[in-house]
Order: structure tokens, then sequence, then C-alpha cells
């Protein structure tokens, strides 16, 4: 799994924007379309459940959404359904929202560099904060007292401190 979703190509807003996607739902037969669909409607119903103080497991979304929705509950537990895609794709890019939100990116070369010219250190999203040091001519991710461990450049979530 990515950490950071790409830029969606379509923004379901509302339960009606979710109930035509539903309705038409020839876009989930689109193997790279049907990965970026975004359902504000979904998200905030995955907030609720986790408001309610329970996790956000996505069979309950499922059912919260078509119980809003006034669907039958019985179709909403199947998984592979166009339904349960869109709830997989809301749990993404509502962690990649929380993600960006807190200043999160994810760990590039280039973020590295920006580090080491600003004379910054990189947090990873694991709380540990990394020293940036040049080794001869290149720039690594450092872990802290260690000499000889570089952080791997994966497209992690980080950060400048």
């Amino acid at each position: 799994m990515s950490y950071f979703m790409p830029e969606p190509k379509i923004i379901l807003n509302n339960s009606d924007d979710l109930l035509n996607a539903l309705n038409n739902s020839e876009w989930s037969k689109d193997h790279d379309f049907k990965w970026n669909i975004k359902s504000i409607f979904i998200i905030e119903c995955i907030q609720e459940i986790i408001d309610s103080g329970k996790f956000a497991y996505n069979s309950d979304v499922n059912r919260l959404v078509c119980e809003k929705l006034g669907l039958s509950t019985a179709d909403c537990d199947l998984s592979g359904t166009p339904l349960s895609l869109l709830v997989y794709n809301a749990q993404n890019y509502r962690h990649s929202d929380i993600l960006k939100s807190n200043g999160f990116s994810p760990l590039t070369q280039e973020l590295v560099e920006k580090a080491y010219a600003q004379k910054r250190k990189i947090e990873l999203q694991n709380m540990v904060v990394y020293n940036v040091r040049k080794i001869g001519d290149n720039i690594y991710v450092m872990k802290p007292r260690a000499r000889n461990y570089a952080v791997s450049i994966q497209g992690q979530p980080a950060r400048m401190v």
C-alpha cells in the first residue's frame, strides 16, 4: 500500500454523487480509474464511526453507508462490490489526507537535499527524528547516533523538523 494517494480523478462530494456512481458503476471495470475515486460522504461515515469510539472496519462502514443511503444491507456486506471498492478507497484517501494535514510528504531524495541545505532534520511517521548527513558526494538520512545506518528512501511519510 502506498502511504499517499494520487490526486483523485473523481470526487464524490455527497450522497447523491455516491448514489449516482453506484447506479452507474461502469467505472468499476476500468482498472486504472477505479482506484482514484474519492468519496467525501464515505469519509464522513468513517469519521462518524471513529468518533463513536469504534474502529472503522470496512464492513461496518459499508453497513453505515447502506443505512444512510437507504440501500439493502444484505447487498452491502458483499466484498468486491463497487461500494466496497469505494470504501477501501475512502479509507486510503482519509489516511493520506491526515498525513498531509500533519505536514508529511513522501520521503524523496529532493526532500533530503532540501533538509540538508536548510540544516534541518527529518522526522518519519514513526516519530523518530533522523539526522541528515553528507558522506562523500551523497546525502543520507541517518538513524540517530548511528554512523553507518542510512534510511532507505521509499516514499514513506516524512517531514522536516
